[in-house]
């Protein structure tokens, strides 16, 4: 960019209002930025506006329309609508793959701007094929894509149309997790937009307190990154096995065995897991999935050791598929569909000596599921809910120690964790609130009992990448790490620009520029 654009830029950035003719300081805004980068900025009258407004997840982020959509190509473009937009005051939001279920996660209404990362989707192997440049416009698909025929993986996501900023800024869980960590532990180096409009770089050994915020502590109040350097390894095909049960006698039964799996698995660093209980009549009623896989397993005939329990021959089996996948099959496999409304809530609890607290809970999600029913009937509307459940075992946690450690409040010590998540997707609009409700309900129930058992976890962590918007998820993070962000916050957005401006997700409470707390 010329001296002369750059004198342009903030003679528009310090435009009053009064000076245009719009009523709407945001769109005032996206005029200016519309002349700095003209190519890059997208008003409700054209297609590719309409497209980013169809390419969330949830239609509930779908619902609002910012006043106009920016999508940079390059960190110096993106830092140059950052000064724009905290010189004007223009509230906006950041969204990689929009893959959050609550309305104004990653989208604003009329009064902001939406910030889309798309163009940044650059996927580049380093010489050594030690490590990978990845843009947050990409989703993991793509991602897996690349690397396949380089025979390369990352620490990464599970779900092919999840953004990769979302879930690295989060922690994220993954098929390698027992041995190498969250994904957020594969990042070597960030490259970042901070709220002044610089780009800097965070890794160990620069910037190493913003290094550690990133990983796993968020990015709204710390930084837009524009580039990861993750940590590449060798990977081929991995073993998969998705076995599908009828749950409608055989509940108990098949708790019991994702339990004694869950106990386990943290003796084999090479298998990762999921259960799932949902309701689908057309499959006859209550079902529950056992999602398995193994890194280094090479017989489809028979399972590793530790996933033996759900291959009795005894249980109810309606389907199985057990396969060799790559990468990029198998993030293709793991998907929840577009075009529905989505709600998520999380909880944490320690690992019990037996199955009795997670059996406590197959009630509540029960009745839960009944009254989402009624509900959606009422009104005509699909529903498609789902209890998810997936061990977080003492080796992971020990794993997320290298380069300095992460943001997350996990500590091996704490002992093995299930990490519970409650979902729901549905199509009609007038039960946004009565889901959401519902749920709470539900987490409210899960926490007394959990706490009866003294299994809440030590800190309350709620993981980000599930949580809802009411949920207090930096509360979660401990109070030790809850005043580390907030010092790493203060230091590279000291004028809270970026905590009262970017708006959704989830926010620190800090004290800002003339003693107020936000």
């Amino acid at each position: 960019m010329t001296r002369l654009h750059k004198t342009l830029l903030l003679t528009l950035a310090s435009l009053t209002p009064i000076l245009t003719t719009s009523y709407s300081p945001a769109e005032d805004t996206c005029k200016s930025l519309a002349f700095i980068l003209p190519y890059s900025t997208h008003f409700p009258t054209s297609a590719t506006y309409t497209s980013l407004i169809l390419s969330y997840w949830s239609l509930r982020q779908s619902d609002l329309h910012p006043a106009c959509f920016l999508t940079p190509s390059t960190a110096t473009d993106l830092a140059h609508a950052v000064r724009i937009l905290t010189t004007r005051n223009t509230p906006f939001t950041v969204k990689s793959g929009g893959h959050t279920a609550f309305g104004g996660g990653s989208s604003i209404g009329p009064e902001g701007i939406t910030i889309d990362l798309s163009r940044l989707n650059e996927v580049n192997v380093s010489p050594d094929q030690q490590s990978v440049w990845v843009g947050p416009g990409n989703r993991w698909v793509d991602v897996a894509e690349r690397l396949d025929p380089h025979g390369l993986a990352v620490l990464g996501g599970r779900v092919w149309s999840v953004g990769v900023e979302g879930l690295l800024l989060g922690g994220g869980i993954g098929y390698f997790s027992g041995r190498r960590g969250f994904a957020c532990d594969g990042v070597r180096t960030y490259e970042v937009v901070t709220a002044s409009g610089k780009v800097v770089r965070a890794s160990r050994r620069e910037n190493n307190d913003l290094y550690w915020a990133l990983r796993g502590g968020g990015g709204s109040e710390f930084g837009i990154v524009t580039r990861f350097e993750l940590e590449a390894f060798g990977f081929g095909r991995m073993w998969a096995s998705k076995r599908m049960y009828l749950a409608n006698e055989a509940n108990r039964t098949l708790v019991e065995r994702f339990h004694q799996v869950a106990r386990e698995i943290g003796k084999d660093p090479d298998a990762h897991t999921y259960f799932v209980i949902l309701y689908e009549a057309t499959l006859g009623g209550w079902l529950a999935l056992s999602d398995e896989f193994h890194v280094t397993h090479n017989d489809t005939t028979k399972p590793p050791k530790v996933f033996e329990p759900f291959w009795d021959p005894q249980l109810p089996l309606l389907f199985e598929y057990t396969r060799f996948s790559n990468m990029s099959q198998l993030t293709r496999e793991i998907e929840t569909p577009l075009g529905q409304r989505w709600a998520s809530w999380t909880y944490t609890m320690k690992m019990t000596a037996n199955a009795d607290l997670l059996l406590e809970l197959v009630p509540l999600f029960k009745e839960h599921v009944e009254r989402l029913f009624e509900a959606a009937t009422a009104v005509g509307s699909t529903l498609s809910p789902h209890f998810v459940m997936q061990p977080i075992t003492r080796r992971t946690m020990k794993a997320m120690e290298v380069n300095g450690g992460n943001a997350l409040p996990l500590n091996h010590k704490d002992g093995d964790l299930i990490l519970m998540e409650l979902t729901a997707a549905w199509s009609h609009p007038s039960l946004d609130d009565f889901v959401e409700r519902q749920t709470k309900e539900v987490i409210d129930k899960v926490d007394a009992i959990a706490r009866a058992w003294r299994a809440k976890h030590p800190t309350g962590w709620v993981y980000m990448n599930y949580a809802a918007k009411p949920q207090d998820v930096y509360r979660g993070y401990g109070r030790e790490n809850y005043s580390k962000l907030r010092k790493v916050a203060e230091r590279w957005d000291p004028q809270c620009k970026f905590h009262k401006l970017w708006k959704g997700y989830f926010k620190l409470e800090r004290k800002c520029k003339g003693g107020k707390h936000y």
